[in-house]
C-alpha cells in the first residue's frame, strides 16, 4: 500500500483490505448493505473470541469513542447553527408564539383579566412540561449490562 505508513499485524494484508473496501462500496460512495451483511455473517463467528477481549481494551475503546463523540457533537452543533436550521427554529418559535398569544387572547376574551389570563396560560405551559416529563420518567428503562472483568 503505497503512501500509507502503517504497521499491520501479521497476517493482515493492506491490499486485501482495500480490495474488501472496494467490494462493499458503491460507485456513489455509499455502502452495499447486503454485501456487508453477508461478509459479517461469514466472518463474525471466527472472531467472536476476540470480542471477549474487549474489556481489556476498554481504555483504548473509550478514547476512540470520545473522539467519535466529539466529532458527532461538533457536527450536530454545526448543523444546528446553520442558516437552514436557524430559519426553521425561528419559524417554529414564531408559530409557538402565535399559538400562545391566541391562548392568551382567548382567556381575555372569555372574561379573564389580562394578568389572570397570563397566569393561567403560564400554568398551562408548566403543566404540559410536567406531564411530558412524567410520561418520559414512567417509561421502562432498558436494562444496562456492564462488562465485567475476568479474573486474571
Amino acid at each position: 500500500m503505497k503512501g500509507i505508513a502503517m504497521d499491520f499485524p501479521k497476517g493482515i494484508n493492506p491490499e486485501q483490505l482495500l480490495m474488501l473496501f472496494s467490494m462493499i462500496q458503491n460507485d456513489d460512495g455509499t455502502v452495499d448493505t447486503e454485501t456487508v451483511k453477508k461478509f459479517y455473517e461469514a466472518v463474525a463467528p471466527k472472531y467472536r473470541p476476540m470480542v471477549k477481549q474487549i474489556p481489556e481494551l476498554i481504555g483504548i475503546i473509550a478514547g476512540d469513542l470520545g473522539l467519535v463523540s466529539e466529532a458527532l457533537v461538533d457536527s450536530v452543533l454545526e448543523i444546528s447553527n446553520g442558516d437552514s436550521m436557524t430559519a426553521a427554529r425561528t419559524k417554529l418559535l414564531k408559530q409557538r408564539s402565535k399559538l400562545r398569544f391566541e391562548a392568551y387572547t382567548s382567556y381575555v376574551d372569555a372574561g379573564f383579566a389580562p394578568d389572570m389570563a397570563l397566569s393561567i396560560m403560564l400554568a398551562d405551559i408548566a403543566n404540559a412540561k410536567t406531564a411530558r416529563s412524567n410520561a418520559f420518567a414512567s417509561m421502562p428503562k432498558p436494562p444496562v449490562k456492564m462488562p465485567t472483568r475476568r479474573a486474571a
